[in-house]
């Protein structure tokens, strides 16, 4: 009678020990999973750090100073990488300069902020009106642009003898 008043304590005994097994097992999977995914997350953000000093680089490092000009420049992007931008180049005694924001935020902006500097880079060495550098850079970015991402640019072409502004705002906000 006894051993027959054993065999329900020991049946639930092993079923709360089977519960047990697969509650441990789920357990050590869950957090095989959380370290996976947190190895993933930490090399996100350390590619992502390498992004942002990338991108970081490409904007004009040193200020420039002369007689009559001063430039420096800070970009502080709101996520690790970012589409704001600004750039200049500065040839046959012109500066020629560009600011602007690409849409959205992130990696996509990033890369398309780093097309529009390369586009205005090259546009600004061989053009001299700020529209002519828009126009010629809009073509640039619209071809095979099936994201419709954009940017919103103001350049400008200062004259550094005399000081003249001249200047194109493709849909950036007021200076």
């Amino acid at each position: 009678n006894q051993q027959r008043a054993l065999l329900p304590v020991v049946a639930f005994q092993l079923f709360g020990l089977l519960l047990l097994g697969i509650i441990v097992y789920r357990s050590i999977r869950s957090a095989r999973r959380l370290n996976d995914a947190n190895a993933e997350k930490e090399f996100m953000n350390r590619e992502l750090g390498i992004a942002s000093r990338i991108q970081l680089a490409m904007l004009p490092g040193k200020t420039y100073v002369d007689d009559c000009l001063e430039i420096a420049g800070s970009l502080v992007p709101a996520k690790q990488v970012g589409g704001d931008l600004y750039d200049y180049v500065i040839r046959d005694g012109k500066l020629f300069f560009s600011i602007g924001d690409v849409c959205g935020k992130g990696i996509p902006a990033a890369i398309f902020m780093s097309m529009t500097q390369a586009v205005f880079r090259s546009a600004a060495s061989h053009l001299n009106d700020p529209s002519r550098i828009v126009h010629s850079m809009n073509k640039q970015a619209s071809r095979g642009n099936e994201t419709g991402m954009f940017v919103t640019l103001f350049v400008g072409v200062i004259d550094l003898a005399t000081g003249m502004l001249r200047y194109c705002n493709a849909g950036h906000e007021h200076p």
